[in-house]
């Protein structure tokens, strides 16, 4: 097939499933809708917007399939105890009327993202908020994942000894701390809000009414370095998960069009939960493997919701291009070279 072929053939297959999706939203039709190759089931809520379908038809008979749930609530920076209210009330909305099973809440949702250059606010205050974990909201959060039986991703400002760290906590459906991802690139805008940075990636086995996935978490800005996310792929996550606080989703196309590449260039489910409000503007996203927009939010406090097919994603991989195949790991050895 030569280029002009391939580029006609694209255009072709972009504009049927484009117009697929508009007559079908159209006339307020509901069913499976194939976006990319992977299945979406959708349909109009009460309010007209687009969601998959109610908790009691979230899975087929034998599919493996997770349904997740970003979490778009407003903040109350600097007000730990209203954040933690709101974030649980929302938790509960999420799995009681969504049947959501993996629960992203925003970037550290403990504190809203309280910036020492905010109002009234210093570095010594934003200290004065961290937690430990375990401690106070991440045992709070945990009671409450064994109670629902699912599984929450938790922010904090996080203490340790005597340092800081932009953290975001998994926990189980057992009320278990599976682990602790701390935020590995603070960038330059961020280095008056004293935090360390991590060093590590990591991924997670889990496994939620018989269905087993692999989970990795990065926080905001770790989206802008593509190696954040192929570390991830690499250790074999099937979901990336973002905490996220940051305008740019909204404010800035590309930074929308950025988080389908990592889903796309990695072969995996991207889910990221933004705060809502005018200063975050929302905007949060749940993307397929294949790089298109499965929900995208508003800027108001909201609840997306979605449920990934894991045996798709299973198929794309097998006839995939991306992610790990070709890769060439013995002439990467400049990315680990300081500049």
């Amino acid at each position: 097939m030569n280029k002009d072929h391939c580029r006609r053939a694209a255009c072709l297959r972009h504009v049927s499933r484009t117009m697929l999706v508009i007559v079908a939203l159209a006339c307020g039709c509901s069913g499976d809708t194939r976006l990319g190759g992977l299945a979406v089931n959708s349909q109009r809520d009460e309010a007209g917007r687009v969601s998959e379908g109610p908790p009691e038809a979230r899975k087929k008979s034998g599919a493996r399939q997770v349904r997740v749930a970003a979490i778009q609530m407003l903040p109350a920076t600097g007000e730990p105890k209203a954040n933690v209210e709101r974030a649980a009330r929302l938790v509960r909305e999420a799995v009681e009327k969504r049947g959501a099973q993996l629960i992203i809440l925003p970037e550290t949702t403990l504190t809203g993202y309280a910036s020492p250059s905010d109002k009234d606010m210093t570095l010594a205050r934003t200290r004065k908020m961290a937690e430990p974990v375990p401690g106070p909201s991440v045992n709070h959060f945990a009671r409450l994942a064994a109670e629902l039986k699912v599984y929450i991703i938790w922010g904090l400002h996080e203490r340790s000894d005597d340092k800081y760290y932009n953290a975001a906590v998994l926990l189980s459906p057992k009320g278990e701390i599976l682990g602790t991802y701390r935020k590995v690139h603070i960038n330059k805008y961020e280095s008056h809000m004293g935090w360390t940075n991590g060093d590590r990636f990591q991924v997670w086995s889990c496994e939620i009414d018989g269905v087993s996935f692999n989970l990795g978490i990065m926080i905001c800005f770790d989206r802008e370095v593509p190696e954040a996310a192929r570390c991830l792929t690499v250790f074999g996550a099937d979901i990336i998960a973002i905490p996220q606080a940051t305008g740019c989703t909204c404010d800035i196309p590309i930074h929308r069009d950025q988080l389908r590449v990592r889903a796309y260039e990695n072969e995996v489910y991207i889910a990221m939960a933004n705060w809502a409000g005018p200063v975050f503007k929302g905007h949060s996203m749940i993307i397929s493997p294949s790089g298109e927009v499965i929900r995208l939010g508003t800027r108001d406090e909201e609840i997306l919701d979605a449920v990934l097919d894991l045996d798709a994603l299973k198929k794309h991989h097998e006839n995939g291009i991306y992610g790990l195949h070709h890769r060439r790991p013995e002439a990467y050895g400049p990315l680990l070279e300081r500049q």
